[in-house]
């Protein structure tokens, strides 16, 4: 238990809703039977029901009523009067809360970043600071849709944790409602979610790499860059016992002669790197849905777009290609590098399990997935 008066951990009922991101991975028409393994995304989701209540995030805390008003009075005012404090338990990493004011204030959320002794993984230290900076960055450019940002601390004054305030989006997580969507409608909102991809890839970054102090950063090259990232991975596995689907220096054998195949990727577009659709809101506009934009920036960096999860996972159906403007490849280095981006999430997802979660019921899938991965990486057939 930290020091910090005002939390206690998240029951482990509360954090069930990991399991909706692993179903989401699993979600689209044409997610092939190679990275589902024959299970459905319908078996998924009932095996998720049964074992959510078992999966708690360490990352998340407890926060007092009391406490979020006086955070609010710091930010906006004395005179501020809070109506009502909700907790929005959608995410896994920070705390939010929904606030609603009795003033003039428009409803907005807090995210509260995990305490600054809470183990993370390498690429997860100072992940809110590094969002500040994003979304400070992405104010330049209107036609990406992100919240506003109204406020945030990191002098730890008050509390012992770094927190934002964020424009409350109107609508309603992707998640929730595409499958009530008609076929039409998801169609265009993943045509849509697929050209604000592409438009992010459009923005050239100053370097490789994530933003200011994060892995890579200033790193020339994309291969450069992706090393580093993935070492630091594999450093946090080999520091937390994690066990491996190989020897964790059989990994690094097999996957440095690969590393050429980013030697392609020579210009730095910008990718958010987290587009499920519990990151996607969506909004109804005369009796249809929308896109009114996405959260969670804080794992945005510079490198190759096909990296966004969005395009690599498959986790969108065809129309989203045609709006991201690209048809994937089957084999060359192209595929090669896909599969290194599907492995590098893998590997997160297996080894992340050690500083967030007590029962982790996913190991098991993501276990296989990395058994697909490797496999294909180690296949001659696939380099032609």
């Amino acid at each position: 238990m930290h020091p910090n008066s005002h939390y206690n951990y998240l029951s482990a009922a509360q954090r069930g809703n990991f399991c909706h991101k692993i179903v989401s991975i699993l979600d689209a028409d044409i997610f092939s039977d190679r990275y589902t393994g024959g299970m459905f995304p319908s078996d998924m989701q009932n095996h998720s029901a049964q074992q959510k209540d078992h999966m708690e995030s360490f990352t998340k805390a407890v926060f007092s009523k009391e406490m979020i008003e006086t955070l609010a009075r710091k930010q906006f005012g004395n005179s501020v009067s809070v109506q009502n404090i909700e907790e929005l338990t959608a995410g896994w990493f920070n705390t939010v809360y929904w606030i609603r004011y009795a003033t003039a204030l428009p409803d907005m959320v807090i995210r509260i970043a995990p305490h600054p002794q809470q183990p993370v993984l390498s690429y997860e230290k100072n992940l809110m600071s590094r969002e500040l900076e994003i979304l400070h960055m992405l104010q330049a450019y209107p036609n990406i849709p992100m919240p506003k940002l109204l406020g945030y601390d990191t002098s730890r004054s008050l509390l012992e944790h770094d927190y934002m305030f964020l424009e409350k989006f109107n609508g309603v997580m992707l998640q929730d409602v595409k499958d009530n969507l008609s076929p039409q409608n998801l169609q265009e909102i993943e045509y849509e979610v697929g050209h604000m991809v592409k438009r992010m890839a459009n923005i050239e970054g100053p370097h490789f790499g994530y933003i200011t102090g994060g892995l890579g950063a200033g790193s020339a090259t994309w291969r450069e860059a992706f090393t580093q990232i993935i070492e630091a991975l594999i450093q946090d596995g080999e520091a937390l016992e994690v066990e491996a689907p190989l020897p964790w220096d059989e990994l690094r054998a097999l996957l440095a002669p690969l590393m050429y195949v980013m030697d392609e990727i020579t210009r730095p577009g910008f990718l958010h790197w987290d587009l499920w659709a519990g990151n996607i809101f969506v909004k109804p506009i005369n009796g249809r849905y929308v896109v009114e934009g996405f959260i969670d920036w804080e794992r945005g960096l510079w490198g190759d777009p096909d990296m966004e999860q969005a395009v690599c996972c498959r986790n969108y159906g065809p129309a989203f290609y045609e709006g991201y403007g690209k048809k994937l490849a089957e084999q060359g280095p192209e595929a090669v590098r896909l599969s290194l981006y599907r492995l590098y999430l893998w590997l997160i997802m297996l080894i992340e399990v050690k500083v967030r979660f007590e029962d982790p019921m996913h190991l098991p899938w993501v276990r296989e997935r990395l058994a697909e991965e490797l496999a294909y990486l180690q296949s001659p057939r696939n380099f032609a």
